[in-house]
C-alpha cells in the first residue's frame, strides 16, 4: 500500500510538472523513487515517500495552483524570487511546515527557522578541505 501511495504522488508531481514543461528527474533509491522537478532559478519540487517538498516557490516560473500541495516548504532567503507569498499560498495546506532563513523572520506566518548556524555561501569548505568561492561572491 505504501508503494502504491508513493507511485501516486510521484505520478501527480510528474503530471503537473509535465503539463507546464518543467524538467524532472526520477532517481531510484533504496527507499523508493525520488522525483526532482526543476521549476526554474532556485525553485525545485521534490517528491518521495508520499511527501512533497517545495524549495523557493516563485509564481512567475510556474502555475503553483496546479502543482502538488506541499508537506514542507523551504525558503532560502527573502528576495521576491525566493519568497513569493502568492506561490506559497497556492501550495500551502493548514498542516504544511514552512522553514525559513533568518532574513525571512516575521515575513511568513506560522513558519519557523531551523536551529542550525548557517555557513556563508561566499566561502564553503569542500570534502577535500579546500574552500570554494560562490559564483556571486566578490
Amino acid at each position: 500500500m505504501h508503494s502504491l501511495a508513493l507511485v501516486a504522488v510521484i505520478g501527480l508531481v510528474a503530471t503537473a510538472a509535465h503539463g507546464q514543461g518543467l524538467d524532472k528527474d526520477v532517481i531510484p533509491t533504496s527507499a523508493g523513487e525520488l522525483s526532482v522537478t526543476f521549476v526554474g532559478h532556485g525553485s525545485l519540487v521534490f517528491g518521495h515517500g508520499g511527501k512533497t517538498i517545495h524549495v523557493d516557490p516563485f509564481g512567475k516560473l510556474a502555475d503553483y495552483a496546479t502543482l502538488p500541495k506541499a508537506d514542507l516548504v523551504l525558503i532560502t532567503h527573502a528576495h521576491g524570487d525566493h519568497l513569493d507569498p502568492a506561490a506559497l499560498a497556492a501550495i500551502r495546506r493548514p498542516d504544511t511546515q514552512v522553514v525559513i532563513a533568518p532574513d525571512c523572520d516575521g515575513k511568513v506566518k506560522g513558519s519557523r527557522m531551523p536551529l542550525v548556524r548557517s555557513v556563508p555561501a561566499s566561502s564553503t569548505p569542500t570534502t577535500s578541505g579546500r574552500r570554494t568561492r560562490h559564483a556571486c561572491s566578490p
